[in-house]
């Protein structure tokens, strides 16, 4: 059974009109002759009655027709959605996440409106293993160093961001005017921080014992978590303190309502966050677009390495 029989089916079940149907389909009246002949034969059924010189619609096509015209109304919008597929991307961006990956959320959430058809996935395992199963690397750089160029050479710097200490009133209850702290005031207060092997970890072992050069003791690690949502509901529970960068505060909050946030005063504690990719040859085209994309809303140029 074809298209092309069906659509002449239709419309003589419409006109019951042999040279009105080949009219409109631009061809012969013997032709659409053969179709519904060759349609009869298929189905074993008359579809269509003469009577005088005229035609009329059989039982057996007044059923048929419902299916015909199912028919044709799916393969009318199977073929408008492959237009509209048609300068579409499809596919998978594979994304790498050493740093808070909720960053690009509202990046992804905008290109989702531009690529509906674009799907993403976020994958967290070791640098020299990611190189082989994703396009696009999420990190950070400390002190303006950035270590994955080996791996993923093209890179921006997404935007800088300082890092703040959190805590609760249930461990330290000061007063509300209070929003900055002297790292002097930490120096019997437990830690708690991300394990030294996890891929979202802050930097918080590096400024811990720059601190202690600086303000004379080590602060104390009591704690070390491989989750964000556990570190963060220790802090709430009174368990310790923590440092958060900037972009994860508002996730925080959203756990823990009650914490304090409060900047550190005298010591300057700024990351960058950086997007990485491989070489475009590498990508796919669906991992190209949506890489220009976001350096486009990040407004930032790429800068690449030599």
């Amino acid at each position: 059974m074809e298209m092309q029989q069906l659509h002449a089916f239709s419309l003589l079940a419409q006109y019951e009109n042999m040279s009105t149907v080949a009219q409109i389909l631009n061809t012969s009246q013997p032709q659409i002759s053969k179709l519904i002949a060759s349609l009869e034969a298929e189905l074993g059924v008359r579809l269509f009655d003469r009577v005088g010189r005229g035609l009329r619609i059989s039982e057996h096509g007044q059923l048929f027709c419902q299916y015909a015209e199912e028919a044709l109304a799916s393969m009318q919008s199977a073929k408008m959605a492959m237009k509209n597929l048609r300068n579409s991307l499809l596919g998978t961006v594979r994304i790498g996440t050493f740093a808070f990956a909720p960053i690009l959320n509202p990046c992804l959430l905008a290109y989702t409106k531009k690529e509906p058809n674009v799907n993403f996935c976020y994958i967290q395992r070791s640098l020299s293993s990611l190189k082989r199963d994703i396009d696009i690397l999420l990190t950070s750089s400390e002190n303006g160093y950035y270590t994955a160029e080996n791996h993923f050479p093209v890179y921006c710097n997404l935007f800088e961001e300082e890092y703040y200490m959190i805590l609760s009133p249930k461990f330290r209850d000061y007063p509300e005017g209070k929003t900055s702290i002297d790292l002097h005031e930490t120096k019997y207060f437990p830690f708690i921080v991300m394990g030294q092997s996890h891929p979202y970890k802050t930097p918080t072992y590096e400024m811990l014992q720059a601190f202690s050069n600086l303000i004379g003791f080590t602060p104390r690690v009591a704690y070390e978590v491989n989750e964000f949502v556990f570190k963060v509901l220790l802090v709430s529970e009174g368990a310790g303190i923590a440092f958060l960068p900037k972009v994860c505060l508002p996730a925080a909050k959203t756990i823990a309502p009650d914490l304090r946030i409060l900047s550190i005063e005298r010591y300057a504690t700024t990351r960058s966050v950086v997007l990485a990719r491989q070489r475009r040859r590498e990508m796919s085209p669906a991992a190209n677009d949506f890489w220009d994309f976001a350096i486009e809303y990040f407004h930032q140029p790429a800068d690449v390495l030599p």
